[in-house]
This record gives C-alpha cells, sequence and structure tokens, in this order.
C-alpha cells in the first residue's frame, strides 16, 4: 500500500480546492460553474456539511476527495457520502484509491455515521471497478433521482 497522507482543506484554501474540482470536473466532462464555486465555498466554510481533503502521497498533492453528509433513518442515522475521489493520471492504478476508501471507512466508524455511499458516473467503469472491489454496491430495489431547485 502506498504511504498516503489526508489533509483537510481549510478555509483560506478555496482557490486550490476549486482547482481540484474543476480539474475533476474537466476529467470527467462535467459543467464548472458559479454554482460549483459557491458550493465549494459553502462546503469549506462550515465543517457540519463535509470535508474536503488532500490526497498527499510522499510530500506531493496527488487528488482530493470530499465526504459530505446526510441523514436517513432507515440505515439507523448518519450518511456519509463520498462526493468526489480524484487522482492525478499518474496516480491511478497505485493503491491510491483504494488507501482513500479505507481512510474514509475508518474516518465514517471514528464519527460514528452509520452508512458510507457514493456516486459514480455511468461512463466511469474503472472507479466503478474499484468501488464495487471494496464491497459497494448498487441498490437492486431504488435508483436515484435528482431535481435542481
Amino acid at each position: 500500500m502506498p504511504s498516503v497522507d489526508y489533509i483537510p482543506f481549510k478555509s483560506d484554501e478555496l482557490d486550490e480546492l476549486c482547482t481540484w474540482v474543476q480539474a475533476y470536473f474537466e476529467h470527467d466532462g462535467l459543467e464548472f460553474n458559479a454554482s460549483v464555486v459557491s458550493g465549494i465555498k459553502q462546503l469549506i466554510q462550515h465543517p457540519e456539511y463535509g470535508i474536503a481533503l488532500k490526497i498527499v502521497n510522499e510530500t506531493q498533492v496527488v487528488g482530493y476527495s470530499v465526504m459530505t453528509f446526510s441523514f436517513d433513518y432507515e440505515v439507523g442515522g448518519r450518511i456519509g457520502v463520498i462526493t468526489d475521489l480524484f487522482l492525478v493520471d499518474s496516480c491511478r492504478g497505485k493503491g491510491i484509491g483504494t488507501s482513500t476508501l479505507k481512510h474514509w471507512e475508518a474516518f465514517a466508524k471514528e464519527t460514528g455515521l452509520c452508512s458510507v455511499e457514493l456516486f459514480v458516473l455511468n461512463h466511469n467503469a474503472k472507479a466503478r471497478q474499484l468501488y464495487e472491489r471494496f464491497g459497494f454496491k448498487s441498490p437492486s430495489d431504488r435508483l436515484f433521482l435528482s431535481r435542481p431547485i
């Protein structure tokens, strides 16, 4: 397993986090806009919404990951939602993604979360394989739906 550290982004590191999120959005063909920046700003200023981490391999930041918080009595309480897990191309397939999932699992246990969920884009087969190897599965009895307000 690679030597990886996880460092929370601080409120004065908004620009750095935005740069990482923009890189992820470009990689996955998502639209990076003012609404996204507003959401990032809220996340970094309100730790009760979630946490954004720098993924550091040795001394270099090689990606980032975000977990936000939700609640559902069906699972017994609070849920951690891994909304982003992004690594630079040169660091993929080297165990850093798996290490990051293990980090989030430990974080969930330490903070009393009852469940961890994540989203993966339909076209991202490699990420889906990683998540499924780690034990994530798509529920067969429900479908995720969303509506902007």
